[in-house]
């Protein structure tokens, strides 16, 4: 049977009170969750279609070649055949600059949806990082409850046997009793959340052995946390706003485009063909270059209305990116610096509490004590702890949303 002594021990060395190892396996369950990511893999189907779009737009600058082969007959007023065959070539030579904008514009638009890949991956790494993490907290949450219940059980054990020997009142073994049971409570209770964020997280990575231990408790706990807060902000840094300001250069692109559309544009078209008419044989080169002045399209007249106000739109889009930009990284530094200051002031009170206990239950062994005073200083210390593992989570949500605030994911800010 435990003492008293070694249930005091059992807390103060309990993992949900020790900082974590540096390996714990957290980096790579991250990578394998953004590698299986659909949202990623989606994104990255719409960077390959935008660069499909370039190819298609550098195409107007390349000739076009052409081959076509004629056999005409006819049976009246007299019996003729004539074969024809002509290789062409179509070159664009002056399109107003709406080729070069169309050009550019497609350029932009790579560069948009790259941004937008990286905007996609910081916020994959958040959901993943986020399950993570709430597998820690239910580990630790339920590592407390489980030396909570530990505890009360030996306590139980050794009320009653005071009382076999005549030493206490029956009352308190009816107390240390329902104290038993009830921590047991709260443990059944922990290790069902635990299952369930394990479930989550499972989902994401497959089944593949999760990370137990804190990722960044060594940064958070040190001062490397006041030289991470000292980080200032660049909104051309954040692939979201990258994303927004892209998206208004590409759309100024296509405005001139289709501004340009009802401009001139020249073509040069070379052929060389063989016509074989009546036993006649003959080979020759067509030459042309043609000239054309748009007069009315109404298409184009709509293409660059919708053009324009698209580009009013991604102005106003980006002003607003710009606003929760600044908004996010203002938030989330205050947050970071309030909860590491509230998670090692938890961590301080847990060491008080712990003292508090062993003191009162040194009292118990002596009979100075009784077994109610004691579970108070229990339960203070378990709630201690449990305080200490949710402040350490918030400290590690917030360390991971003001990274992603200065647009940087979490391992360059370490």
């Amino acid at each position: 049977m435990k003492s008293l002594g070694a249930l005091a021990l059992a807390f103060l060395f309990n993992p949900a009170f020790a900082a974590a190892p540096a390996d714990n396996g957290f980096d790579r369950a991250v990578e394998e969750m953004l590698a299986s990511d659909p949202q990623i893999q989606a994104q990255r189907a719409l960077v390959d279609k935008s660069r499909a779009r370039h190819l298609t737009t550098l195409s107007t600058f390349i000739p076009r070649l052409t081959a076509e082969g004629r056999d005409d007959q006819t049976s009246e007023p007299f019996r003729t055949r004539s074969q024809s065959v002509l290789a062409m070539g179509r070159l664009n030579l002056f399109r107003s600059g709406a080729d070069w904008a169309a050009l550019n514009a497609a350029d932009w638009s790579i560069k948009k949806e790259e941004a937008g890949l990286r905007k996609i991956e910081l916020i994959s790494e958040r959901e993943s990082a986020q399950l993570l993490i709430n597998v820690v907290q239910a580990v630790r949450r339920r590592e407390v409850y489980k030396t909570l219940y530990s505890t009360n059980e030996d306590i139980q054990k050794i009320v009653e046997l005071r009382y076999r020997r005549g030493l206490t009142a029956l009352q308190e073994v009816q107390k240390a009793t329902i104290e038993r049971d009830n921590s047991l409570a709260r443990l059944q209770d922990a290790i069902r959340a635990e299952a369930d964020a394990t479930a989550l997280a499972q989902a994401r990575l497959g089944e593949k052995p999760l990370p137990v231990d804190w990722p960044w408790r060594d940064i958070l706990d040190s001062a490397k946390t006041k030289t991470l807060l000292s980080r200032r902000l660049d909104p051309l840094k954040i692939p979201k706003f990258q994303e927004g300001e892209l998206a208004v250069t590409a759309s100024e692109y296509r405005a001139k485009e289709n501004f340009r559309r009802f401009l001139p544009t020249v073509d040069l078209s070379v052929g060389y063909g063989y016509v074989d008419y009546q036993a006649v044989h003959d080979t020759s080169w067509v030459t042309s270059l043609s000239l054309t002045i748009p007069l009315f399209d109404l298409s184009n007249n709509g293409a660059y209305r919708e053009s324009v106000a698209d580009r009013r739109f991604e102005e106003a889009n980006r002003l607003r990116l710009r606003r929760e930009t600044e908004s996010d990284w203002t938030s989330s530094r205050n947050r970071l610096e309030t909860a590491v200051t509230s998670a090692k002031s938890r961590q301080s009170n847990v060491a008080m509490a712990m003292s508090l206990y062993e003191d009162n239950r040194r009292r118990l062994q002596q009979g100075r004590s009784s077994v109610n005073d004691v579970a108070v200083d229990q339960n203070r210390l378990a709630e201690a702890e449990l305080l200490a593992v949710d402040g350490w989570a918030t400290a590690h949500v917030n360390f991971l949303e003001f990274c992603h605030s200065l647009g940087l994911r979490y391992a360059a800010c370490r």
